[in-house]
């Protein structure tokens, strides 16, 4: 087994090869279970871990790749006879069989050969344990996680310098809402020094270093200048090294990188004429732009890139729909590699390569790392670092991130009319943890809402006030929600990744066990109710583009809505349109027949902040746009008056509008901290 593995060093060795050369002639009746021994045992001669393998990484239901570098060397033939016929006359063995003879006249018996095997193997396995042993040498102390900055107010994206003795990040200042600049301190020291004088209504963030250490790049945003830019260490003078045109789009990030040797800087833009967002490199030296990314055209699309430390290899996070994926790519471009067999269904904040370029860890609810070779299980939590912890940056030994608590809660305002509020928000369902996307029963007496108060998204209904808050699913995925009652106020539709892949479920409003409506091998999100209690709509992804869907409440085949694009559907009080956001990167508001026929954009609607920022009622549409207002758009007339504004609005989560008018709830961020956190001895 290990003759056949290290034979094909690198590549793999499916099942049927090894069938061939380890079991040939049909010599073992259940062979997969005979596999299975064997491979354990291999593991367990090399102490290779299956779950994190430095030897043996299995492709399941293909076959078997070995990881380690293989070196051959060449050894006259004589020097192995005279080896194996000592060992054999020292033994008294009987050669039994005639002797062959070659062309040259070289003696060769079948026992021979065996024992050349096993003398082979035994070599090949004492060198393996001394490069183990030599490699390792003694036992590295456990890593342990310290506190790098506590200081007031949001320090954000590390970056540590190429000695491992200084991290630059991005701190607002003491207050949190002020805009971000970036700092630089050494790790054995408190003191924050100042790198970038950042201009009024600008912010500076995703510090990189430098390969010699004597400057930092980092990402400027603001009106008319928003690009990467390049800031010396010594008198904090900064020059414009690329524009970008993400000065106006929603993203949480800008993060780039720039390669080992200097030469070379990635960083996410536009495409152009299009919506999504793709990875492009830029030569430092000549300063021409080439994009090598192709996201799918309904996506967010690409970001977090981060060249390995051999500057060869390029990682990257691609946002599709609500989940999100680690690729890997030839750093000068070339066909991208999906890392993981499932997509993260969290979030993804911030990418960095392992020392040996081994693993790619992101950050997210938890940190987490992916091998590049593959294998089963791909994807590993870094159990003794708590979550949330986002922006990792590795330099040898050290780890640094940022870990940020948020406390999200939904908030009430009460209208006078469609038009005018009545009195200041306030706030509606609250705890010490998150809760969002809240949904008015038609009844006017309860709302369903999404909570990790119990340490997983799930759904909750409460009365109408708030109180009385009870946990309707329990299902442990990575998330659930979106809640949406039926007309009847009976049953609430939601979508879960319970089944490893978002799905839309139905469960009764006074609980019971949840039923899984759809069995889409691409999964559904964000379901709807039709009038009349009879179908669900929902939007999955067919052929790389996101688009609106329908399957009946008691079953049957999914039917498509709309041919392309379409996302958070809703249907009109008279039942005649169905209303939706054309794609995650461009929310604007669009609707079809529900008899059939094209879709059309809603004439002069305004286009929402995201695609949940808006609710359809009978007299019209509320939206919350990019501004922070909320509109209120009439079908009668086709005009648009603002009914209040506050920034509030602006976070990832829906809003909803209670059956009499008379309430808006949303989901806003009350509490936000972030600081930067070490990990000493990180392995």
């Amino acid at each position: 087994m290990l003759h056949a593995l290290l034979d094909q060093s690198g590549e793999l060795v499916t099942r049927e090869q090894l069938r061939e050369r380890v079991w040939p002639d049909d010599s073992v009746q259940d062979f997969d279970n005979s596999l299975r021994v064997a491979i354990n045992k291999l593991r367990q001669a090399l102490g290779d871990d299956p779950d994190a393998p430095q030897y043996i990484s299995t492709l399941p239901r293909r076959g078997y790749r070995w990881l380690y570098p293989v070196t051959v060397h060449d050894v006259p033939p004589s020097h192995w006879e005279a080896q194996d016929l000592g060992v054999a006359a020292e033994r008294g063995s009987r050669f039994d069989e005639p002797p062959m003879r070659t062309a040259s006249g070289t003696v060769a018996r079948r026992e021979f050969g065996y024992k050349s095997i096993l003398v082979t193997l035994v070599l090949v396995l004492m060198a393996i344990a001394a490069g183990r042993y030599l490699r390792e040498g003694p036992k590295s102390p456990d890593p342990k996680v310290l506190p790098l900055t506590t200081y007031p107010g949001m320090e954000c994206m590390p970056s540590i310098s190429p000695d491992g003795k200084q991290v630059a990040f991005a701190w607002t200042g003491p207050e949190s809402d002020h805009p971000y600049s970036v700092y630089v301190k050494a790790i054995a020291d408190e003191r924050p020094h100042l790198v970038t004088k950042t201009p009024a209504s600008a912010a500076d963030g995703d510090p990189v270093w430098s390969p010699d250490g004597h400057s930092i790049y980092f990402f400027r945003r603001g009106p008319g200048q928003s690009g990467v830019y390049i800031a010396s260490l010594g008198d904090g003078s900064a020059r414009l090294i690329e524009s970008t045109s993400l000065s106006e789009r929603r993203l949480r990030r800008a993060r780039f990188d720039v390669s080992p040797d200097g030469n070379t800087l990635v960083y996410p833009d536009a495409v152009p004429e299009q919506e999504t967002i793709a990875l492009f490199l830029l030569d430092l030296h000549t300063l021409e732009s080439r994009q090598i990314t192709t996201p799918p055209s309904n996506s967010e699309g690409d970001g977090d890139p981060a060249f390995s430390h051999d500057g060869k290899t390029l990682g990257f996070a691609r946002n599709t729909l609500d989940s999100e994926q680690v690729y890997v790519m030839p750093a000068a471009g070339g066909p991208a590699r999906v890392l993981i067999s499932n997509s993260v269904t969290d979030f993804i904040d911030g990418l960095t390569w392992t020392v040996d370029d081994r693993e790619i860890v992101f950050g997210g609810k938890q940190l987490r790392k992916a091998s590049v070779s593959g294998g089963e299980p791909s994807i590993k939590a870094i159990t003794y670092v708590p979550g949330p912890s986002t922006f990792p940056s590795v330099r040898s030994t050290s780890l640094v991130y940022v870990q940020a608590t948020v406390n999200d809660n939904v908030w009430k305002l009460e209208l006078r009319d469609p038009t005018h509020a009545a009195g200041e928000p306030s706030r509606l369902i609250s705890s010490t943890r998150q809760q969002a996307a809240a949904s008015y029963s038609p009844d006017g007496k309860h709302l369903a809402f999404q909570s990790d108060r119990s340490g997983n998204w799930e759904i909750w209904i409460c009365d109408r006030d708030g109180s009385n808050a009870i946990q309707l699913t329990r299902l442990g995925a990575a998330l659930t929600g979106t809640p949406r009652w039926s007309p009847d106020s009976k049953q609430i539709a939601f979508d879960s990744h319970a089944s490893g892949v978002s799905q839309i479920y139905v469960i009764p409003a006074e609980g019971g066990q949840p039923r899984q409506l759809t069995n889409d091998a691409v999964g559904g999100q964000v379901p709807s109710w039709s009038r009349d209690g009879r179908w669900i709509y929902y939007s999955t992804i067919h052929n790389g583009v996101a688009s609106i869907w329908k399957t009946r409440v008691e079953g049957g085949p999914p039917q498509a809505v709309t041919s392309s694009n379409g996302i958070y559907a809703a249907e009109s009080a008279d039942g005649k349109y169905l209303y939706y956001s054309r794609t995650p990167s461009d929310p604007t508001l669009w609707r079809t027949p529900i008899a059939g026929g094209a879709g059309e954009p809603v004439p002069g609607a305004p286009k929402p902040f995201d695609t949940s920022h808006w609710v359809l009622v009978a007299s019209g549409i509320y939206i919350i746009d990019g501004n922070g207002d909320l509109l209120f758009y009439r079908f009668d007339k086709g005009t648009v008056t603002r009914v209040v504004h506050d920034q509030r609005f602006l976070t990832d989560w829906s809003m909803a509008v209670s059956p009499d008018g008379r309430e808006v709830v949303w989901a806003q961020v009350d509490e936000r901290t972030a600081d930067l956190m070490l990990v000493e001895n990180f392995r």
